[in-house]
């Protein structure tokens, strides 16, 4: 196949779980010249294994992914079965890119995995000229999704809340290492104003903005995780923003803003609740043994769910 004639830049969107990465990478992915690509969660592991910039045969990557579940999502084949040249993983990323997306001429790609934003540094280890998109959303929403969705390591309002300000953290400290290289956006600016917020963004990485980015299209999303996400590729829902406060109960509520009262309010969100109660060993405990089990359930979900979708792509 080949080669582009300039090498796509990349896009990370970076974000607690249920932020709305997916839908953001799908709007911006409506451009003309700006491919999505399935979550590549498998691409911290060859980080891993093979470094940022050593080079190696391209059968080795090829051995790596055959042997991980998760770039059977892809449903491609990975280069270097008939070219076994040396490369670094860069270049191998960028030849899977070319191969996901076929003929098609691209300017940029996106990849929409939520906890890239974790591993900015990395990843700028093999990408140096990646940007980054924040995605904040309301914790309290965030929760509301999670909890609405089986198969998650976490099945808490505790747990959740602990995660989300961690995930939080990570996305504003990657901002503050690297403030050209980061821009911060809100999930509820997005929904609200979809066009100023897409203009912005665009802006910013050099994208040209279009009209179409606004406009419902089939998304085109892996088989294996269409079922997290039913409203991706149609217009933003502003009901949408607001939903978690008939979702959560009261008590969930108050247990959320206890936890996190200090970081919603610095974002901007309104308290609801009672966030000075005390959070007692027994709401403590409980959770600890309800995400253990999530935690082990989900994971066992997860893979009979990636095996059956495997038996079908064979």
């Amino acid at each position: 196949m080949p080669k582009q004639a300039t090498d796509p830049q990349p896009i990370f969107i970076g974000g607690c779980e249920r932020s709305g990465t997916t839908m953001l990478a799908s709007m911006i992915g409506r451009g003309r010249h700006v491919a999505v690509i399935p979550e590549a969660q498998f691409l911290i592991r060859l980080i891993e294994s093979f470094g940022p910039c050593e080079c190696y045969r391209k059968s080795d990557f090829v051995r790596e992914l055959e042997d991980d579940p998760r770039f059977a999502i892809w449903n491609i084949e990975p280069p270097g079965r008939t070219v076994d040249a040396k490369v670094n993983l860069g270049e191998y990323f960028r030849e899977l890119i070319t191969e996901f997306v076929e003929q098609r001429h691209i300017e940029r790609w996106v990849d929409h995995t939520p906890w890239s934003i974790s591993y900015m540094k990395r990843l700028l280890g093999v990408f140096p000229e990646a940007r980054f998109i924040h995605l904040v959303r309301d914790g309290r929403a965030v929760a509301a999704s999670i909890l609405s969705l089986p198969d998650w390591p976490f099945a808490s309002i505790i747990g959740i809340a602990e995660h989300w300000q961690n995930r939080i953290a990570a996305g504003f400290a990657a901002q503050a290492a690297h403030p050209d290289r980061v821009i911060t956006v809100r999930y509820e600016d997005l929904v609200s104003d979809s066009e100023s917020e897409l203009t912005r963004i665009c802006e910013w990485l050099g994208v040209a903005y279009e009209h179409s980015m606004l406009e419902r299209n089939n998304a085109t999303l892996p088989a294996y995780t269409k079922g997290q996400h039913g409203l991706v590729g149609r217009k933003p829902r502003v009901e949408r923003i607001s939903a978690w406060r008939s979702s959560l109960t009261s008590k969930q509520i108050d247990i959320f803003e206890t936890l996190t009262g200090d970081l919603l309010e610095m974002l901007g969100y309104e308290m609801l609740g009672n966030p000075t109660r005390r959070i007692t060993r027994t709401e403590r405990f409980a959770a600890a043994l309800v995400d253990g089990w999530a935690a082990g359930i989900g994971r066992m979900r997860r893979r009979r769910r990636l095996r059956r979708h495997i038996k079908r792509r064979s």
